[in-house]
């Protein structure tokens, strides 16, 4: 997120989206370059095992993130 992240844990917890994935882990893309840079992706890549990531937003700006990061993107909007 570029955003508050407590306040995207709670738009996840809100829409209950734990119950689809095993682990949801946040990074503040800012620490590492702000979208659409794809630094904090490449930031978690080497920190955390990914097996199956996707990449929920809201903005052109997340879907040019998750297309240089070539993660499948998902509107919020398709989602509530």
């Amino acid at each position: 997120t570029n955003g508050n992240v407590e306040q995207q844990k709670e738009k996840l917890r809100r829409l209950m989206l734990e119950r689809f994935f095993k682990k949801i882990t946040y990074v503040y893309a800012n620490e590492h370059g702000p979208k659409p840079s794809s630094s904090s992706f490449i930031y978690l890549k080497e920190n955390v095992p990914l097996f199956s990531p996707i990449y929920i937003g809201d903005s052109s700006i997340d879907l040019e993130f998750s297309n240089n990061c070539e993660l499948e993107f998902l509107h919020i909007n398709g989602l509530v």
